[in-house]
């Protein structure tokens, strides 16, 4: 804007206090230039390459020097001829004014769109950064990401670089520089807490050497037996191990609060059940709605329905068993840890069958309104989610000691 030959009372104060004239982009840096200028300077090459004059009548246009046709700069056949003082002016027909137009408009979006295309397109680390804004995270876990992906997150190594005297020991081993590989990935807490909370991943067995090593760790977790659509629920837990590992540092650093390993692993736990739910919805189909009416089973069958219900803390399983006259037999009902929807329902029906082997029942119909795990148990060929894999075989396996056992 400053160079542009704009006139207004900011463009002129500008221009009289940095003493910058129209030929801005081709004259040097002045060595009584402010830091401010100088700054300003280092954005002159990328201006350049996206830079055009908007030409009207061409007169104070320099052919060879001016930026003003879009990625293109001419350049004459023999290097004299760029001695010669030849303005867009001359190479308009005055006639036609075919040339007496806007070229387009450099904006602030333009300016970042060359630098981010220059300096990231086809590149591995563009795709990287891509999916991890596209991650089923947090907008908080995903900028704590990029902090440490970027390498501009504050452990000691980091800090020692910019500001000296600072200890850059570890807060919890206290033997090593605190970098981002040790603080996540090297430390014994670190280490320890992956252990427990990682569903077996072995951390220390996937080689990382670098910050973006950690980012694509999280976003393109090792192959795990579960369905692509729920590779999600990996990258979650990861994240949250390393927002805990993150968190713990900082509360025994500035808190002298000491590290408890067991506290970590039940605050990931928790964090992991809260922010699942925001996404459940789109993994977990809606179960089908109940029946409005009860039917009958069979003479001398006892039919056995089975409910749970879910809030923001826990879950609660109900149960009724009627005979073929409906007459209310047993009620049960107790609480039970938060678990994702479709694992409540299966856990639910695991109960129940325990329920009826021990008051011995022989002939019984157990009713549920989840249809997944109803068709998982009727047809066994059929594979059943990764979360109901072993539910759904400790119910089939249960379902021998019956005479008769339906599910419905």
């Amino acid at each position: 804007m400053v160079a542009s030959g704009k006139q207004s009372l900011c463009m002129e104060v500008l221009r009289s206090k940095y003493k910058v004239k129209k030929d801005w982009l081709r004259t040097k840096l002045s060595k009584f230039a402010s830091p401010t200028w100088h700054a300003i300077e280092k954005a002159k090459k990328l201006i350049e390459k996206g830079a055009c004059f908007l030409l009207r009548d061409g007169k104070s246009i320099n052919v060879w020097v001016d930026p003003w046709i879009e990625d293109f700069k001419p350049n004459p056949r023999i290097d004299d001829y760029l001695q010669l003082p030849i303005k867009a002016h001359h190479l308009i027909d005055h006639t036609s004014k075919a040339w007496d137009e806007e070229m387009g408009t450099f904006t602030v979006k333009f300016v970042h769109r060359v630098a981010f295309t220059q300096v990231c397109d086809g590149s591995p680390v563009n795709s990287l950064w891509k999916n991890l804004w596209k991650a089923r995270l947090s907008e908080r876990l995903k900028m704590l990401l990029w902090r440490i992906g970027a390498n501009v997150i504050p452990t000691g190594e980091n800090l020692q670089r910019r500001i000296q005297h600072i200890d850059s020991i570890c807060n919890f081993c206290d033997t090593k520089v605190e970098s981002n590989i040790h603080l996540f990935l090297e430390c014994h807490f670190a280490r320890a807490l992956w252990t427990i909370t990682s569903w077996g991943i072995r951390i220390d067995t996937t080689p990382l050497t670098s910050s973006k090593d950690i980012i694509k760790l999280i976003v393109n977790p090792p192959n795990a037996p579960i369905p692509t659509n729920e590779q999600w629920i990996v990258t979650l837990n990861m994240a949250l191990i390393i927002d805990e590992i993150w968190n713990s540092r900082n509360l025994k650093l500035f808190q002298q609060e000491q590290a408890n390993l067991l506290n970590a692993k039940h605050r990931v736990q928790a964090r992991f059940q809260e922010i699942s739910k925001v996404f459940a919805s789109t993994i977990y189909p809606t179960p089908r709605s109940c029946s409005t009416s009860w039917s009958p089973p069979s003479p001398d069958h006892i039919k056995i329905n089975v409910n749970a219900i879910l809030n923001s803390s826990k879950t609660a399983l109900a149960v009724v068993a009627r005979n073929h006259h409906g007459k209310v037999l047993f009620v049960w009902g107790k609480v039970h840890q938060l678990c994702p929807p479709l694992q409540v329902e299966a856990l639910a029906l695991l109960w129940v069958v325990h329920l009826a082997i021990q008051n011995h029942w022989c002939f019984v119909m157990f009713e549920e309104d989840s249809k997944i795990c109803i068709d998982a148990l009727d047809h066994p060929i059929q594979t059943p989610r990764w979360t109901l894999n072993t539910i759904i075989s400790n119910i089939r396996n249960l379902s021998s000691c019956f005479s008769s056992c339906n599910f419905c």
